[in-house]
């Protein structure tokens, strides 16, 4: 927000200056109150962003599991890093690597600060990394907590992604032609 009022600032000094310039005075004038004008964005852009990193603590690592995603990953955390100053880093595990990749990194003294579980299954393994979400804003945001992943009474995730896979039959046309359901043993 600090950064959208500095910006607004600056934009209103540099019209200000412009209308101005366009009121009178030389061109002698005129390169001045640009330079002028490039000083004061230049300064306050710095201010904002020295004002980021300077309120900014801490640092996020996340490991993303879908590599089909990692670009779209990557672009968030460059604008939040941009907007807190909170250095954003997100390492992304091969197809077919999460587990192994989550493995490996949690074994590290700079282990991934965000990461995800696959469901149930993956929580049982890594809830002993995972913090109590019970409480918090994202946790009073849910309509539902029907995806929320539980642990007695602590909401140790929550479902961003659901995947589900299944086979679908038309029992109709499988009676036209000689079979029913119990027929099917594999894909």
């Amino acid at each position: 927000m600090k950064t959208k009022k500095t910006l607004s600032l600056t934009l209103a000094a540099a019209m200000t200056a412009g209308l101005l310039v366009g009121c009178g005075g030389g061109a002698a004038s005129s390169s001045s109150t640009a330079a002028a004008s490039s000083e004061a964005t230049a300064s306050s852009e710095a201010a904002s962003s020295a004002a980021a990193t300077s309120t900014a603590a801490g640092k996020v690592y996340y490991l993303n599991f879908k590599p089909e995603q990692d670009e779209a990953w990557q672009d968030l955390a460059k604008k939040y890093t941009e907007e807190t100053g909170v250095p954003v880093t997100v390492v992304t595990a091969a197809s077919g690597q999460y587990e192994t990749t989550l493995m490996s990194e949690m074994a590290k003294s700079d282990a991934p600060t965000l990461f995800q579980v696959n469901g149930p299954v993956g929580l049982a393994n890594w809830k002993d990394y995972c913090y109590d979400l019970s409480g918090t804003k994202i946790a009073g945001d849910l309509t539902s907590d029907t995806y929320a992943l539980k642990d007695g009474d602590q909401m140790l995730g929550i479902g961003y992604v659901i995947e589900s896979y299944g086979l679908i039959t038309n029992k109709t046309l499988l009676e036209k032609a000689g079979y029913t359901v119990d027929d099917i043993k594999s894909f």
